[in-house]
């Protein structure tokens, strides 16, 4: 891991970026204590997104832009999870914390496990950003994240430092299955740069949360702690994150 570069919103304060080249370097870099705000530049292919969804050519996002509206509302009409076991393709949900909802997180501590609230003026009732069902307004709004930050994208560059960082924390499974980064805000730019072909990304560590998330601290975990979820299926839950998981075909795909 190296210093890559230093990027800036002011010259006054200028942003250390680590040039990371394999997950070793990715938790060496999280195990830093004298930068709070950690700025790494890695593969995009080690960034996944809640369910377990790899930023490639299969992502719902990236097949949105690749066919149109089309697209993204055949993922939301086909992925359409009833548990959280369901919507990781997990066998025998009768064991404890299997029919939790899919938007739960093992491993997040909560003030209140309550569900997503709503996004761009829409209310949750329409739907969620990361599986269906959702209304044709949802539809609309996040087909038309994608297009705009596309847009904004080709004309401006893409400037985490001067438009936001796509943030999140870092998945360590260690010999089951490496490491990832998970993004827990930037999906869509993620998305738009997969689309465009780019191999490496900017990102940043949340900060407020904890780096690395580790499969060998699962007894840890707050629905394990609070006896919500059997360790088990929390493991089993987190290694689903270094699985890409098999998306429905875009109509008209014949691969």
């Amino acid at each position: 891991m190296k210093l890559l570069r230093k990027l800036s919103r002011r010259p006054s304060k200028p942003v250390e970026v680590y040039d990371v080249e394999s997950e070793e370097d990715l938790l060496t870099a999280s195990m830093s204590i004298d930068r709070p705000e950690l700025v790494v530049r890695l593969p995009i292919k080690m960034l996944v997104m809640l369910g377990g969804v790899s930023f490639d050519g299969d992502h719902p996002y990236v097949r949105g832009l690749q066919h149109g509206a089309p697209a993204l509302e055949a993922f939301f009409a086909t992925t359409r999870p009833r548990t959280i076991a369901d919507y990781f393709g997990l066998e025998d949900e009768t064991r404890l914390g299997a029919a939790l909802p899919p938007w739960e997180v093992p491993w997040y501590e909560r003030m209140a496990r309550l569900p997503p609230t709503g996004e761009c003026g829409l209310s949750a009732e329409h739907g969620n950003s990361v599986y269906g069902p959702v209304t044709s307004e949802k539809l609309a709004v996040e087909m038309g994240r994608l297009t705009k930050t596309l847009s904004s994208i080709e004309a401006k560059g893409f400037r985490p430092d001067l438009y936001g960082y796509i943030q999140g924390h870092a998945m360590h499974a260690g010999s089951r299955g490496g490491v990832r980064f998970f993004v827990l805000g930037g999906k869509h730019r993620a998305a738009v740069m997969s689309y465009l072909g780019v191999e490496r990304i900017t990102v940043k560590f949340r900060t407020k949360v904890q780096r690395v998330v580790d499969i060998h601290q699962s007894r840890a975990w707050p629905l394990v702690r609070q006896n919500l979820m059997s360790q088990s299926l929390a493991e089993e839950i987190f290694l689903k994150y270094f699985d890409p998981r098999p998306l429905s075909p875009t109509p008209g795909d014949t691969r």
